[in-house]
């Protein structure tokens, strides 16, 4: 599987930018890869973790493919089920 990664490159890390908004953006460029607003305290948590969850998408992706890649050197029914499971996965990232 050759996979194209359209993604903004660089390494992706969570800032703040004062006490209502956080973004994910590319250390690299300072490009801004999301905002995330938080409305409610109640939302603090959640709302870090899946700023936290984005910025780790792109070494994530890069994982799943490795991953997958050592799976097919040795194919076997015990890890078909792994197999389907990131093809799947890398390509709902990538297509």
């Amino acid at each position: 599987m050759k996979t194209e990664m359209k993604h903004t490159k660089g390494e992706w890390k969570v800032l703040w930018h004062n006490y209502t908004h956080f973004a994910t953006i590319n250390t690299d460029t300072l490009t801004r890869i999301c905002a995330i607003e938080i409305q409610d305290s109640k939302q603090i948590d959640e709302k870090t973790a899946n700023a936290k969850l984005i910025a780790a998408a792109p070494e994530l992706l890069d994982a799943c493919i490795d991953t997958l890649r050592i799976l097919r050197l040795k194919p076997t029914n015990d890890n078909l089920y792994q197999r389907n499971k990131l093809k799947t996965l890398i390509e709902k990232a990538t297509l």
